[in-house]
Order: structure tokens, then C-alpha cells, then sequence
């Protein structure tokens, strides 16, 4: 660094050091994190030219050929630098032999687990997008824009509880308990999780969805098309399942419309362009009582 800032490829200013993290899956070997925006924003305030883009590409130019440097890219201002695998710090578990590098992840409408949709599709106004990270090539996309739909391997990152449960209670059971396996609960031996969404859009290494049951960051392991052969003629579930869902009819006091007026007109909404459009999902969410069975139970609220 100190021979570019000589050179004059660089500026004159305090540049970030290096930034180094351990990573959770051991294949991903050891990931450094070079920030080149943040200084970027710094030489801005004191006058001077600044283009991170071309700085992050004069310092890969210069990196010194290293064996266990395995790639290196940049995006935006961030250097990315893929190391080698040290055994020092990455030590596989026998007892964790399958491990997966998720692909990306998901960026949604919904910030928590609470009033987020319990199901896909439930709520057409439920947005998101899937980013892909920067070792995927975006020609895995091609060909996805043909599918309406599209599958979501996730893992459940945000699942709280420590202990295994070999029963749990479903929603709409009013308090009877399942099997975890006869049910679609995020408490599981191996938090994975499989949703579908529809699909309205690809841009670079975006993939717009809608109808999500999603918090926001969920890492995505893998996205597969919607097949013909997924929906069945002849099935069998139980009876409770097929049973209509109670919808509750949400209406807006006209204080409620002014905050979310003043919400729109103060804060940059991501996924929606419209007020109208923010007033259906929040619409779509109350009216499907995202209450949990406890609560339900504690008030006598009936499930149906």
C-alpha cells in the first residue's frame, strides 16, 4: 500500500487496514475484507478526486503473487481476497461432514420472524431479492427468466430454540401437538427450509421475488425452477390442512395512514414505490392474525 501511495496511484490518507474473518464454513477458507469505499468517502470531504472502483483495481493489479491467494475481486468500493483453507483455524468435525456454502442471500420486506407470512405464497405483496454472492457466476442465471416460479433451499439462521423438539403445535390446531416431520416448523435436526416464490425479475445478480415467507439475510443454499411435475393430481394431507383460513378484516384508522405517509415521505422504502402497495402487505399480514398459537391460547383467541 505504502509503495501505491508513493507511485501516486494513490491518494494521501488514512487507509483502513485489513480486516480478517474467521469463517463459519470451513471451505470457504480464510475470507480477508479490504474496505476501499469507506476512505474513499473520507478523501470526498477533503476535496479530492475519488473513484473506488479504480483504486480497487489498482490494488489488485499490485497484490503480490500468493499461492493460498485463491481469488480476488472487487464490487463497489470492497476488495474481497479468497485465501486458502487454514487448517489452524478451519478444523472439520467428523460429525459435520456435509457442509454447504450458501450462494447468497435473501434480502426481504420482512426484518423478523414475527409477522412474517407462514407460508409461501400467502401473501402476493411480499417482496424480496435474492443476491447472489460475488463467487457465483451470473451465468447460472440464464434461462431462469423462462419460470414464473422458482424453489428456495434456505437455512433458518434466526431459529432461536437450543433444543430439539420431537413435537410441536401447529397453528391452526388450536394447541394439539404434531411431529416435528408432519409438520413444517423451523425448529429442526438440520434448519433447512424450501419455499416458493414467484419470480418477477433478473437484473446482474438479483433475482426479484414475491410471495416470500423470508427474513431479511436468510442465506439461500440453493434456487431451483418450478416444475410441472411438483404439483399433483392425486394427494394426500390432513384433514385440518384443507380446512379455510380465517382472514380478519384490517381496516386503516386515519392515523394509521398518516404515519405510513409520514414513513414514506421520511424514509426510502425498498420494495415498494407506493403507499397503496405498503398498505396492502401490512393489510395481508394483520388479516392472517400473525399471533402465535401461545398467544392465541393465553387471550382464547380460536384458531380455525
Amino acid at each position: 500500500m505504502k509503495l501505491l501511495i508513493e507511485s501516486g496511484l494513490l491518494p494521501q490518507c488514512s487507509w483502513l487496514p485489513w480486516e480478517f474473518m474467521k469463517p463459519k464454513v470451513s471451505e470457504w477458507g480464510d475470507l480477508c475484507t479490504f474496505t476501499v469505499l469507506r476512505t474513499s468517502h473520507k478523501t470526498r470531504k477533503q476535496g479530492l478526486e475519488c473513484d473506488p472502483q479504480l483504486w480497487c483495481e489498482q490494488i489488485l493489479s499490485n497484490l503480490p503473487k500468493i499461492p493460498s491467494i485463491l481469488e480476488a475481486s472487487a464490487e463497489n468500493g470492497i476488495i474481497n481476497i479468497k485465501l486458502e483453507k487454514s487448517p489452524e483455524i478451519c478444523q472439520e468435525s467428523p460429525k459435520n461432514l456435509l457442509q454447504f456454502d450458501p450462494i447468497g442471500h435473501i434480502s426481504s420486506c420482512f426484518s423478523e420472524k414475527f409477522g412474517t407470512p407462514r407460508q409461501s405464497l400467502y401473501s402476493k405483496y411480499a417482496r424480496g431479492i435474492v443476491v447472489l454472492k460475488n463467487f457465483i457466476n451470473i451465468d447460472c442465471f440464464e434461462g431462469i427468466e423462462e419460470y414464473s416460479h422458482v424453489w428456495l433451499i434456505f437455512v433458518f439462521h434466526k431459529s432461536s430454540h437450543s433444543k430439539f423438539k420431537t413435537k410441536i403445535k401447529p397453528p391452526r390446531l388450536n394447541g394439539e401437538k404434531r411431529g416435528i416431520f408432519a409438520t413444517r416448523a423451523p425448529h429442526r435436526y438440520n434448519p433447512i427450509g424450501l419455499s416458493l416464490v414467484k419470480l418477477d425479475k433478473v437484473e446482474d445478480r438479483k433475482i426479484w421475488v414475491s410471495g416470500i415467507d423470508l427474513i431479511d439475510e436468510t442465506p439461500i443454499l440453493d434456487i431451483k425452477p418450478y416444475h410441472p411435475v411438483d404439483s399433483l393430481s392425486q394427494f394426500q394431507c390432513p384433514e385440518y390442512i384443507n380446512r379455510p383460513i380465517f382472514i380478519y378484516q384490517v381496516d386503516f384508522h386515519d392515523y394509521s395512514i398518516s404515519r405510513i405517509q409520514f414513513i414514506k415521505e421520511n424514509f426510502t422504502l425498498q420494495f415498494y414505490d407506493n403507499q397503496e402497495d405498503w398498505q396492502e402487505i401490512i393489510r395481508e399480514v394483520l388479516s392472517q392474525d400473525p399471533s402465535t398459537v401461545h398467544t392465541k391460547l393465553k387471550h382464547s383467541v380460536k384458531v380455525i
